[in-house]
């Protein structure tokens, strides 16, 4: 919703002041680049020059990383940079929601206190084990386990309603099926793929490709579905059922998209981007 208040001239006159009441709908692509002149202020202000801050804003959701020698140096950043966060809201009217913050310090390393409290005002944070960033679910070591877990469960439920739509006798036929699993059951099962699926590595084209990463656990998963879906016994070859499904296995399939999404952001030119973020963020480790 916008409100605004302005005057019409024409003919040198001026009419009395008039309020305009605008609702813009979220959905709208003019709602997300208004939204962006918005918070083209926040975005300087949750990336500053001087101290080891970054952010990554994705509509309404901001979120800050910061980077240093001590996970209790990174909190007193946070601190500073949510302070003028604060005032930015209190200029513009804004209102952020301190009770739906997480915390989290990322290391693979033992030294670190990864126990360090952030305070924001009245409101003290605890690191938290998990946090979602768009849907994907962070852990401290960023191994994905997390985010394993999540797809996991999500599955149960997509697994079980693919049960009820098929069947040897009943249910969808083998291409509707196939249509399913392809539209609805493995976009949930590989979302967030590109950050965390590690194309295949094969130094030797003699060798088999080396599988990296919870893709292999997931492609159990991928071939309880085709088992259900082409209706092949449990002892069937599983080679055979892709086969028969027409889906590739699940990591040729990830491959596919990782070399799409990195033609994308090249084409985009979004990998220029983020080699200049990186080279900020080298530049102030130094």
């Amino acid at each position: 919703m916008l409100n605004r208040k302005i005057t019409l001239a024409f003919d040198n006159q001026e009419s009395k002041i008039l309020d305009i009441s605008v609702r813009i709908s979220q959905g709208l692509p003019l709602s997300s680049i208004l939204f962006l002149f918005y918070n083209a202020e926040l975005l300087e202000i949750c990336n500053p020059t001087q101290i080891r801050v970054s952010s990554l804003v994705f509509i309404d959701n901001v979120n800050l990383l910061a980077y240093g020698p001590t996970t209790e140096r990174n909190c007193r950043q946070l601190e500073a940079v949510h302070d003028k966060c604060l005032a930015w809201a209190r200029k513009y009217r804004a209102l952020f929601a301190p009770e739906k913050y997480t915390l989290m310090h990322f290391s693979r390393r033992r030294r670190f206190n990864m126990k360090a409290p952030i305070q924001l005002e009245s409101i003290e944070k605890k690191p938290e084990e998990s946090v979602r960033v768009l849907r994907a679910w962070l852990d401290p070591r960023l191994n994905w386990n997390s985010h394993l877990d999540r797809i996991m469960q999500k599955m149960k439920s997509q697994i079980n309603a693919l049960f009820k739509t098929t069947g040897s006798t009943w249910g969808f036929s083998l291409i509707q099926a196939r249509q399913v699993y392809t539209a609805v059951v493995r976009p949930a099962l590989t979302y967030g793929a590109t950050a965390w699926h590690q194309p295949h590595q094969q130094p030797f084209p003699s060798l088999k490709p080396t599988r990296v990463g919870i893709t292999t656990k997931l492609e159990k998963q991928q071939n309880t579905c085709l088992q259900q879906i082409t209706g092949a016994y449990r002892a069937a070859l599983i080679i055979t059922v892709k086969a028969e499904a027409y889906i590739l296995p699940l990591d040729l399939h990830l491959d596919s998209v990782v070399s799409q999404a990195l033609k994308r952001m090249k084409e985009s030119d979004m990998t220029r981007q983020i080699e200049a973020a990186c080279t900020v963020i080298r530049r102030k480790l130094c």
